[in-house]
Order: structure tokens, then C-alpha cells, then sequence
């Protein structure tokens, strides 16, 4: 073999060795970058699964929390007898006997007791005004705290659109709204509305802000 022919072959060894070496190393990047991409999704599914168990527990308190419960049954219902939760009881404690489990459900107390201006002495006279307003308290309490979840992004509206159904409730319910404003409620009703791209709720809570 001639030395032109010898340093050609040589040439040509050495190109392919180059370019299997290439191949290898693109190989790598390959599987690391595949690899990686698994790892991403199986990471983005694992956040959503958390984050919509999160979520799901906020809403659990809705049938767990008796205090959210009668809360969303006095909103809900125009008549009936309610069952008190055992944290509210006491109020309904006179003379040493033992309160009452459940109480006939009295729309027009209901709607006085979120009177901004409502009297202390008109609740030493009528108990039931501050069970209704403790517990509607306690639901725009919880409210809030949806809110909240959703400002820091700790799950995402659509896990909690449920909750359209109560804010549509509670901006119905005009015997609420003086109290929302006065005690600040309206910027919470309002950012959840905002949240779940609600904007007829957006209309109803705008001026109680």
C-alpha cells in the first residue's frame, strides 16, 4: 500500500472513531435528557395530586366542620330544624338546663343577626342571634383562608370550584352584605370571585369591599 493510500485510511479510521465517539456522547445526552423529562412529569403530576388533596381537604371542612355546616344550612334553607354544633350549645344555656340540640330554623333571626349594628342587649334577649352570627362569622372566616390558599397558589381555582355555589349564596343573601363590608369581609368575596373568573360575582361583591 502506497503512503497515500496508508494515510487515508488512517484519516478515515480516525473520522469514524471521532464520530462514534460523537454518537456515544449524543447518546448519553439523550437518555440523561429523556430521563429528565420522565422525572419532570412524573414531578408535575405528584404537585397537581397535592395540591388538589389539599384543596379537597379545605372543602372537606364544609361536611366535617359543624360550625360550617349549620353556617351553610342556615344560608341554604328557609326552613327546617338545624342541629346546633356542641361548641355553640352553651349560648343556649338558660337557667343551668341543658341547651337545645336542634332549633326550628327562624329565617328572620337569621337575617338580623348579621345587622352591622346589632345590639348586645338584643342578643342577651334573643340567644339565637349570636349562634346564626358566630357561625356565618366562622364561614367568611373560612373563606378568607380559601382566599388566602389561593393568593400563595397552594392549589389552583379550579380545585375549589365548588365553592361558586356558596359565593353565589352569600351575594344573594343582601342581609349579609352590610356585615361583609364592615368587617371586612368584601376583599376576600371579591378575590375569590376574581379567582374563579366569576364576574357577575365580581359585580355582587365589588361594592362591599
Amino acid at each position: 500500500m502506497s503512503d497515500e493510500a496508508s494515510a487515508a485510511a488512517k484519516a478515515a479510521t480516525e473520522e469514524r472513531y471521532e464520530l462514534e465517539k460523537l454518537l456515544v456522547s449524543s447518546g448519553g445526552l439523550l437518555v440523561t435528557a429523556i430521563g429528565g423529562g420522565i422525572a419532570l412529569v412524573s414531578f408535575l403530576r405528584a404537585n397537581r395530586w397535592k395540591r388538589a388533596e389539599l384543596a379537597n381537604g379545605y372543602l372537606a371542612d364544609l361536611t366535617s366542620n359543624a360550625e360550617l355546616v349549620f353556617a351553610c344550612r342556615a344560608l341554604d334553607w328557609e326552613a327546617g330544624r338545624l342541629v346546633v354544633p356542641e361548641t355553640l350549645r352553651p349560648i343556649l344555656s338558660r337557667d343551668g338546663a341543658d341547651p337545645p340540640a336542634a332549633i326550628l330554623h327562624d329565617t328572620a333571626l337569621r337575617d338580623r343577626c348579621m345587622d352591622p349594628d346589632l345590639r348586645s342587649d338584643a342578643v342577651i334577649a334573643e340567644p339565637l342571634l349570636q349562634v346564626y352570627r358566630t357561625a356565618f362569622d366562622s364561614l367568611l372566616s373560612w373563606l378568607a383562608l380559601v382566599r388566602q390558599a389561593l393568593d400563595r397558589r397552594l392549589f389552583r381555582p379550579g380545585d375549589v370550584e365548588a365553592l361558586q355555589y356558596w359565593l353565589n349564596r352569600i351575594a344573594a343573601a343582601t342581609w349579609m352584605h352590610g356585615f361583609i363590608g364592615t368587617y371586612g369581609y368584601g376583599t376576600d368575596m371579591l378575590a375569590l370571585a376574581r379567582h374563579l373568573g366569576n364576574r357577575n360575582l365580581e359585580a355582587a361583591f365589588r361594592d362591599r369591599e
